[in-house]
């Protein structure tokens, strides 16, 4: 006879994630040692004398909501790290790398969507190997810090700024007829700024909005071609497809032109302007330049036409005589 054997049943529970796999999903932006000739140190031999300075920034960002996207404009720019970096660099003297190290954190979790900030920064000329601090900081510890900052600062945070002798013309389709065009090229020859030029679309039959789907990216197009015909016959002026690199090219003092992207994420709160898109997307990237006005030339009918009809809120429209 044979003996049925009884089978035991265990249960099986399912494996425990460790801390590391229940962790969400995480963006960092990284400058990898970046080197500076600066003077800094408590000790007396370091007066007057600089040194090599390595910094290493990782700041950790908010996951984006939106989709996915291949536009600059909608990530942090590692420019904004640098520019922070340089800022506090010459903002003055200071003894401690770690005095240093705070003050590039506290400017970096300034940033838009930056949750913690890393800093790294090592003397590199302080005998054979590397000589420095490491800091983290995380946003909800911000405002303690900044208060506890009050009393060594000598300034005050100042991560986002106008981009200085720099300014925003808005032209119609217009510029390319007649005198205007004439007026335009003179205006350019003899001022001294760097401009970003931002355009209407490059023909009139665009101006009316139709309701269609595909409308606003059409009109994005006709935009981006009045930018492209205008460099055909001015092959010096960049064209730039982004806001961050208009800021870039200012900052650099090349003057550039405005060539939007279609892929512009939010563009269908522009849908209701009609026939304003492209000046109220003039008006925007004024906003982002931290610019307190945008310029139309006093001839230009069309874009003469817009001001009247449309005041973009905390921007003064000014008339450039010609």
């Amino acid at each position: 006879m044979s003996v049925l054997q009884k089978k035991e049943f265990t249960t099986i529970s399912s494996p425990k994630l460790d801390s590391v796999s229940q962790k969400k999903n995480i963006d960092r932006i990284l400058v990898r040692d970046y080197l500076k000739l600066i003077e800094i140190g408590a000790f007396q031999t370091e007066y007057k004398v600089k040194q090599r300075v390595s910094f290493n920034v990782t700041l950790e960002v908010k996951i984006q909501s939106f989709p996915l996207h291949d536009n600059e404009d909608y990530v942090l720019s590692y420019d904004n790290i640098i520019d922070i970096i340089n800022e506090e660099v010459n903002g003055g003297r200071v003894d401690l790398l770690e005095t240093l190290a705070e003050h590039v954190a506290l400017s970096c979790l300034g940033l838009e969507g930056v949750l913690e900030a890393t800093v790294r920064i090592e003397k590199l000329d302080k005998g054979a190997g590397k000589l420095g601090v490491e800091i983290i900081r995380r946003s909800s510890e911000t405002a303690k810090n900044l208060l506890r900052s009050r009393h060594y600062r000598k300034r005050e945070l100042n991560v986002q700024k106008r981009v200085p002798n720099s300014g925003l013309l808005f032209v119609s389709s217009s510029i390319f007829q007649g005198d205007l065009k004439d007026d335009l090229k003179g205006f350019l020859l003899k001022t001294k700024k760097s401009w970003v030029i931002c355009f209407s679309e490059i023909f009139d039959i665009f101006l009316k909005y139709n309701g269609d789907a595909n409308d606003l990216k059409i009109r994005l197009m006709a935009i981006s071609q009045s930018a492209i015909k205008f460099q055909g016959e001015h092959p010096e002026w960049p064209l730039a497809r982004s806001m961050t690199e208009v800021s870039f090219l200012l900052k650099n003092k090349n003057s550039c032109l405005w060539c939007p992207k279609i892929d512009l994420i939010g563009s269908e709160l522009y849908q209701s302007l009609e026939n304003s898109l492209s000046y109220s997307l003039a008006a925007d990237l004024a906003k982002n330049l931290f610019l307190r006005e945008m310029y139309i030339l006093s001839n230009d009918q069309q874009a003469i036409s817009l001001k009247n009809k449309f005041l973009p809120a905390g921007i003064k429209v000014k008339e450039i005589k010609t």
